[in-house]
């Protein structure tokens, strides 16, 4: 944006390279609204785009092993501020992507993030993927990743 003359991190710059599914054009228009709007710190950006938190949804799931209460509770608390739940679960494969690839050895530079084994990383990723797929047609935004959060744990129990 040096010929614009507009100061932006360069992490905004990077989340909406992420958040435009690949569009030249989204990617424009996403930026144009962002200069528009003077949403040009990351957080501004952040909350714009609908990201709502910092926290994330698969460390709570990563250290409260036996229960999803924290888990809904995160899940309950991003409906609340208006979170956009395509863009977290989005996010969240993204990042279940990046685990697959490290327990799986192909990817031996990157740092393990969590202390899932490769089957519940697969497992993750399959309801995740299913919720995901389900948002589209659930009256309540939430209510696909509810279920998704809540099956892996009665799944996981079942060991």
């Amino acid at each position: 944006c040096l010929g614009e003359k507009i100061d932006f991190e360069d992490e905004v710059l990077e989340l909406i390279a992420n958040h435009s599914e690949l569009s030249f054009r989204d990617a424009t228009k996403l930026l144009e609204e962002l200069v528009i709007t003077k949403k040009l710190s990351l957080i501004e950006a952040r909350d714009y785009i609908g990201i709502k938190s910092n926290q994330n949804l698969l460390q709570l799931v990563n250290i409260n092993p036996s229960s999803p209460i924290k888990a809904l509770e995160f899940i309950e608390s991003f409906a609340q501020n208006g979170g956009n739940f395509k863009i977290l679960i989005e996010e969240q494969l993204e990042e279940l992507h990046q685990a697959l690839l490290i327990e799986s050895k192909t990817q031996k530079d990157l740092k393990k993030m969590f202390t899932f084994t490769l089957k519940e990383i697969v497992l993750l990723m399959r309801l995740f993927s299913e919720a995901y797929t389900n948002l589209k047609y659930s009256p309540i935004e939430s209510l696909p990743l509810e279920i998704a959060i809540v099956e892996f744990y009665n799944k996981r129990t079942v060991k």
